[in-house]
């Protein structure tokens, strides 16, 4: 759907495309080249957000599993945990370890830094 979007849209992505159909190539073959693109993208944008950062906290506890709809992530998580969902202690757990995480999109703040740096200007222009 992304691939098939930016074909419609994107500039650079149509250039792209008509290259790719002067070299020989099928729209089939083009959408699929765009579609690992789109996941390179994707997957070096996480791995950008999730890298270590100077002076930032302690990285969140590896042993501690996140569940999902379809039941828990991680690399150890334990048998009580893989039914679909979790007890809510396990899923306060993930929730926390996901929050007390820096992100580089917040200024290496933690979402709740992030949230009351944010609360403290809005209450301060309010006060002016």
């Amino acid at each position: 759907m992304i691939a098939v979007c930016r074909l419609r849209y994107c500039e650079c992505t149509r250039a792209y495309a008509e290259r790719r159909t002067a070299e020989g190539k099928t729209k089939t073959e083009i959408i699929r080249c765009l579609k690992r693109y789109i996941a390179r993208e994707l997957y070096h944008a996480l791995l950008a957000d999730l890298a270590p950062t100077p002076g930032a906290p302690r990285r969140p506890d590896p042993n501690i599993s996140v569940t999902c709809g379809a039941g828990p992530i991680g690399p150890h998580h334990q048998d009580h945990l893989t039914s679909i969902g979790t007890s809510q202690p396990a899923s306060k757990a993930g929730a926390a370890a996901l929050n007390d995480r820096p992100r580089k999109t917040l200024g290496y703040n933690t979402p709740a830094e992030a949230l009351n740096e944010h609360l403290l200007s809005l209450s301060a222009t309010t006060s002016s």
